[in-house]
Parts: structure tokens; sequence; C-alpha cells
């Protein structure tokens, strides 16, 4: 895993119920309820995939209909 990156910008969110927010999802993980599933999904949608498991499916010449 390379970890060489640099952070110049750090962007707080400007919701004010911001950390009442964070703490709901920070006490999941720590407490989390009984028979509870916890997932994580971290969208990066700047960041590009360099390699792929798999090849991409073909992609099909459709017409759309109106």
């Amino acid at each position: 895993m390379d970890c060489n990156h640099i952070v110049t910008d750090l962007q707080a969110s400007k919701d004010k119920r911001f950390v009442e927010k964070l703490n709901d999802v920070v006490g999941l993980y720590l407490n989390p309820p009984n028979k509870a599933l916890v997932l994580c999904v971290d969208e990066k949608s700047q960041i590009q995939a360099l390699q792929r498991s798999q090849p991409g499916l073909p992609l099909k010449k459709v017409v759309a209909a109106l």
C-alpha cells in the first residue's frame, strides 16, 4: 500500500448538525446495537480506478424509446 501522499486541503462540513450526526455514526462503530450490521461506503468520485480486477462488460448500441 502506497501512503506517500500530501493532504493540502481539508473541507469541513457547513451542516449545523454535523457534530450530532458524526457522533451518531461513530457511535455505531464504537457501540453497535445487538445484531446490528454496520456498513461503510466511501464515495470517491474524483478518483479513477487504475487497475481493474475484472474487464469491463462490452457496451451495446441501444436506441432510446421516447
